[in-house]
């Protein structure tokens, strides 16, 4: 498969490695019985999705095609590089008069100004030119010149977007604006997915698109919660320091180490800040965990752009929202340094312990 023909979108919130402490059954196509998972894979989306619920055969099987289903419909919607979705046809009218929206594209639309707003403007799902002007969708061999860059930013920035709360149409006020909702659209189809199977006879089940992943309310058989492992952001091969036990909860993370570009041997995360127009430095992931799975991968990226004070803001604010977040370099280990908002940290003993300099808030 080419995997780039099924590239969703700009994907800020990447795609996280997860150890599932779970035991899946020998035959993972079927439940054998409530204590037994029923797994299923599949591409959608741009990325994979991979669900394990517990309940009787019946019931998963209604809850796969509700999954499903919705991943596909928000696919419908929001895939930028689907010339017939909704989201294509906004971005090639709304310069030229207001585009009527679905109600689930207006609602993560609004949810996107939302954050927009929160991230004072860093979480903006207008950066697409930016990341086109960094060869993210296609191979660039220079660093863009102040000029393109300072050119491109005139293109960006969601306050060029103007709503209609009443008529639930969009329209842009400068021509070339490209909303890509990668960055939001993947948290967005958990947490519809999750409501759309809530109400079934489920024993319990996780969701997971792309490293987006909710837990349900009810623990796995004979356990107390579900045990998620998180990568080491210096080796991918590696999950660090012990997992992390959570409950009817979501879990996102924010890298560079999953994609980026290499130009003239000089390496760029593709997560760019729309107020500068240049890839962020510094950060080397952000996991955040909450409720919410639209929370965790929204702010997730929010604050692997504004870093650890912005981090404090948002726990102050939303105490019910942990981050862990983990700066510098591999090759410069003077630089490493750990930060952690919330108490769920804590079951994580050894954060990189190979590190030093590390630091805990």
């Amino acid at each position: 498969m080419n995997r780039k023909k099924i590239i969703f979108a700009s994907v800020p919130a990447l795609i996280i490695a997860v150890a599932l402490i779970i035991m899946f059954s020998k035959n993972k196509q079927q439940s054998v019985d409530n204590n037994s998972p029923a797994y299923r894979c599949y591409p959608v989306m741009g990325t994979w999705a991979e669900l394990t619920l517990y309940g009787s055969k019946n019931v998963t099987e209604l809850a796969f095609r509700k999954i499903r289903k919705v991943f596909n419909d928000v696919n419908k919607v929001c895939n930028r590089f689907n010339k017939q979705s909704e989201l294509s046809r906004l971005n090639s009218s709304a310069a030229e008069r207001p585009f009527k929206c679905s109600n689930l594209l207006w609602k993560i639309l609004i949810d996107s100004k939302f954050f927009y707003e929160l991230s004072d403007g860093t979480f903006d799902v207008t950066v697409t030119p930016l990341m086109e002007l960094w060869g993210f969708y296609r191979k660039q061999n220079k660093i863009p010149s102040e000029f393109l860059i300072k050119k491109t930013l005139k293109q960006v920035g969601l306050d060029k977007v103007k709503y209609n709360k009443k008529n639930h149409t969009v329209f842009y006020t400068e021509k070339g604006i490209q909303i890509d909702l990668g960055g939001i659209a993947k948290g967005y189809a958990v947490d519809l997915a999750f409501e759309s199977v809530k109400k079934l006879n489920l024993k319990g089940g996780i969701i997971n698109l792309g490293g987006n992943i909710r837990t349900f309310p009810s623990s796995p058989p004979g356990r107390k919660n579900y045990s998620i492992g998180i990568r080491d952001p210096f080796d991918k091969n590696k999950i660090m320091g012990g997992t992390v036990k959570i409950l009817n909860s979501s879990i996102a993370t924010s890298g560079d180490y999953e994609r980026f570009v290499i130009i003239k041997g000089e390496r760029f995360t593709h997560i760019i800040n729309p107020l500068t127009g240049y890839p962020v430095k510094g950060m080397a992931a952000v996991t955040v965990i909450c409720k919410s799975a639209l929370w965790a991968d929204a702010i997730s990226t929010s604050v692997f752009l504004n870093g650890k004070h912005f981090a404090k803001k948002i726990h102050e604010n939303y105490p019910g929202v942990d981050m862990l977040i983990i700066q510098g370099y591999k090759n410069l280990p003077q630089t490493i340094s750990i930060n952690t908002y919330g108490r769920i940290w804590k079951q994580i003993n050894n954060i990189l312990p190979e590190y030093k300099d590390k630091e805990k808030k």
